[in-house]
């Protein structure tokens, strides 16, 4: 089991947008064990500070999940953010504490109260992350630039992550310096569902009718809304402006209170526009307010760091119309679609752009379904995804603790540091970690100290232990540098002392390679924990590279520092001694399928013509191949569709650059328009195997692939591959009986395996039972047993290693 992350956050005082959050998390996600600590409960009064009324907000503040408030509210308190000291709680720290966190999350350094709370943290050694929508464009100019950018670049120091929502706040991050790996996409949301449902009733056409002549509004006037603190900053006369120069027949709602509540008004009067004031309004009253309306406008200037009112508006279908100075104008703002971005006060070219709504609207157009399916990505599912990864990597250490010499007789060191996603060769290294430890070995991995949370869930679920590494830098062969070198012979040094360093509290009787890089970069380490006693052992989870370089690296470099090599298949095997490795020091152990990839008996019908490929997005797995091998299909009549399993919006290195982009516009073309869906990075692989009707794995031959992981997925799935010539592939079906072997990787040999299977639905269903009958070669006890032998060899004198 994966133990949850106990997270405490720190807030000043109840927020209405954070509420629903926390009760999201506190149901919705068993990872985090959340805390919410609040330094104040402000009376009506404080809140209602801005608004120029006292008030509560009509959505519970701290029910659903566990909070503590630390101090009641005290006369003279301050909530708002332009009082830095308005609210001093001196017992925040104490309260932080008693929490016992494993990681603390606090809202910015706005107050003092919030600025002790980083203090105490630091102090306790608990890492800490930062949720702000600042950004550069909010920053104050003058005289006070340089003293602002002193404080945050040194404030900013202080954190070990940041949780940024969008665009302008992960722009301003880089500037000052933080690093990407310290950056994570957490979205600002609101409670979508509710804002949806309180506005739905009103957009049916009788009621929207209804509910505006209650308000004086005429049923086919252009209603352009304004909901917000009646504030200068947020501009509400430049909208009484911008509407008086529209043609006759709009009215402008505007929904709140605030100092120049009369300038509005006033400013109303002079131009003759007809306006609705509603005073302050509540959440759930919101939505009437937002049916009736044809268009949300906020047209503030700065600092108007992000807007959450326009998440609101989107999530009940209505355009917005925002200024250049909203913060989230270049994430939630596609032009046309969900609204448009004006210049901030440039009244003309807002009053142009409400006339483009107001046409838009006389058409007929229905802005609804793009905007509603654009907020949908601003989420607390997404916020809370986010939030998760943010804490998992910012965790210094496995929770667990690590095994020393009284804990097992037999313990293991995994150097993963190479780890970033969660593929099949990384989870085929926790299985085995998982395998062993049923078997009574304990185990300790060592990760990256930058993007592990991926890989940390996995590693405490195979039973281990797990901290950082110093893996850094790439290994590469060709183009070097001195810098170049001198990096990697750096990275080669700092990896080696901290696997000593781990060796010394661990005594490992065992280090585990999941691959051949891993052992350069851990070299002198590997060497001398041989030397001491320590058994050496190399999985090959891929076909180790071929030609006379890596000949001479395996037998004089790598080979020296192994004891013994564990390939994944024949092929493996015959590929390692190939390169001169002897063949008495390598043993063949096929994989097993991770728990994760093993489904459930049904999950629904298969869909007919389906086709689905699982891997990485690069041209050695042949996807561009599969594309064309779909489209042949199709001009032969079959009604083929692809689903693609994989992160086609992840980084891509410089040498596939361009390859993405290059698939997806493939697969855009009149003859596979609607036949491809890219569906990303996905944990729902069995299901999503289940209800395909094929598999196919087009590997081109210099991919090699050691074994084939998602054929064996396939076959638990029942779902018969259609496979290449590449590496391990061949041996993994057998041909036409439980999948199909082209005889050369090319568009046209994949076409015709498939169409063997989708259009003979006989041959289809017996060959998905073989398929599955197939797959108890690569059983779970077999696995076990195993790799439990390749640790238990040698084990008296393993147990007495030194080091």
């Amino acid at each position: 089991m994966i133990a949850p992350i106990k997270l405490t956050a720190v807030l000043t005082h109840p927020i209405q947008y954070y509420a629903p959050w926390f009760r999201h998390i506190h149901t919705h996600a068993p990872d985090i064990d959340l805390t919410v600590v609040y330094a104040t409960q402000p009376t009506p009064e404080q809140q209602g500070v801005g608004f120029e009324r006292a008030f509560e907000w009509d959505v519970p503040l701290t029910q659903g999940y566990r909070s503590i408030i630390v101090r009641p509210s005290e006369p003279g308190d301050r909530i708002d953010s332009d009082h830095f000291t308005g609210l001093d709680v001196a017992q925040i720290g104490r309260v932080i504490a008693d929490t016992t966190p494993d990681v603390v999350l606090i809202t910015g350094w706005y107050s003092v109260t919030l600025v002790r709370a980083l203090l105490a943290c630091r102090r306790l050694g608990v890492p800490v992350l930062c949720r702000g929508d600042s950004h550069l464009q909010s920053a104050p100019r003058a005289w006070k630039w340089p003293l602002w950018v002193l404080k945050t670049r040194f404030l900013l120091r202080q954190f070990d992550g940041f949780l940024s929502p969008g665009v302008r706040t992960t722009e301003y991050l880089r500037w000052f310096g933080v690093a990407d790996h310290k950056i994570f996409s957490v979205p600002h949301a609101v409670d979508n569902d509710m804002f949806a449902a309180s506005a739905a009733p009103f957009q049916q056409p009788e009621a929207r009718a209804a509910a505006r002549r209650r308000l004086g509004i005429d049923a086919d006037a252009f209603v352009p809304i304004f909901v917000g603190k009646l504030v200068p900053s947020k501009r509400p006369v430049n909208i009484v402006r911008a509407v008086a120069r529209l043609a006759p027949g709009a009215t402008l709602v505007v929904v709140g209170s605030g100092p120049v509540e009369d300038e509005v008004r006033t400013e109303a009067a002079r131009h003759g526009v007809d306006l609705r004031m509603t005073d302050f309004v509540n959440q759930r009253e919101l939505g009437e307010l937002y049916g009736i309306a044809d268009c949300l406008v906020l047209p503030s200037a700065f600092p108007e760091t992000w807007g959450l009112v326009v998440n609101e508006a989107l999530a009940t279908g209505l355009p917005c119309v925002v200024s250049t100075a909203v913060g989230c104008a270049p994430d939630l703002i596609r032009a046309g679609e969900t609204g448009y971005v004006v210049p901030f006060d440039d009244i003309a070219a807002l009053a142009t752009t409400l006339s483009q709504v107001r046409a838009r609207k006389a058409l007929g157009y229905d802005w609804r379904p793009a905007c509603q399916a654009h907020i949908d990505r601003y989420s607390f599912h997404e916020m809370t995804a986010g939030l998760s990864r943010a804490c998992r990597s910012v965790l210094p250490h496995s929770r667990r603790p690590e095994p020393a010499g009284r804990d097992a007789p037999l313990r293991v060191v995994a150097c993963c540091g190479q780890m970033v996603i969660a593929g099949g060769l990384e989870r085929m290294t926790f299985e085995i970690l998982r395998s062993i430890h049923t078997s009574g070995v304990a185990a300790h991995v060592i990760v990256n100290s930058w993007e592990n949370f991926r890989i940390t869930p996995l590693a405490e679920a195979s039973g281990a232990s797990w901290s950082l590494g110093p893996y850094w830098y790439p290994l590469r062969r060709r183009n070097l540098t001195p810098v170049s070198v001198f990096k990697m012979l750096t990275e080669i040094c700092f990896v080696s002392v901290n696997l000593l360093r781990v060796s010394r509290r661990i005594h490992p009787t065992h280090v585990l390679l999941p691959d051949f890089e891993v052992a350069l970069r851990n070299l002198p380490a590997l060497a001398w924990l041989r030397a001491r006693g320590v058994r050496i052992i190399a999985r090959l989870g891929t076909a180790p590279p071929p030609g006379r370089f890596y000949r001479h690296l395996w037998q004089r470099v790598i080979n020296p520092v192994v004891d013994q090599y564990v390939a994944n298949s024949d092929f493996t095997r015959r590929e390692l001694m190939a390169l001169g490795i002897p063949g008495e020091k390598i043993e063949t152990i096929g994989n097993t399928s991770p728990r994760r990839q093993r489904p459930a008996a049904s999950v629904g019908a298969r869909i007919p013509g389906r086709v689905i490929f699982v891997g990485q997005i690069i041209p050695e797995k042949g996807l561009d191949l599969l594309l064309e091998a779909i489209a042949l299909l199709r001009g032969r009549g079959l009604d083929a569709t692809l689903d693609v399993v994989g992160a086609i919006d992840a980084w891509e290195p410089p040498e596939y650059e361009g390859h993405h982009a290059a698939l997806r516009e493939r697969a855009s073309r009149t003859d596979l328009a609607g036949a491809v869906t890219f569906l990303g990075f996905s944990e729902n692989v069995p299901a999503l195997l289940v209800r395909a009707s094929v598999h196919c794995c087009p590997s081109r031959p210099e991919q090699r692939e050691g074994f084939g992981l998602v054929v064996l997925e396939a076959k638990l799935a029942s779902t018969p591959s259609v496979v290449t010539p590449s590496g391990n592939l061949p041996e993994m079906v057998d041909h036409t009986r439980d999948g199909w072997l082209c005889p050369r990787a090319d568009a046209e040999a994949i076409a015709d395996g498939l169409e063997f299977f989708l259009t003979r639905p006989d041959a289809l269903v017996s060959a998905g039972r073989a398929a599955l009958l197939s797959a108890d070669r690569y059983n779970e006890s077999r696995f076990t047993s195993a790799w439990a032998r390749v640790f238990t060899a040698g084990r008296d004198e393993s147990s007495h290693a030194v080091c």
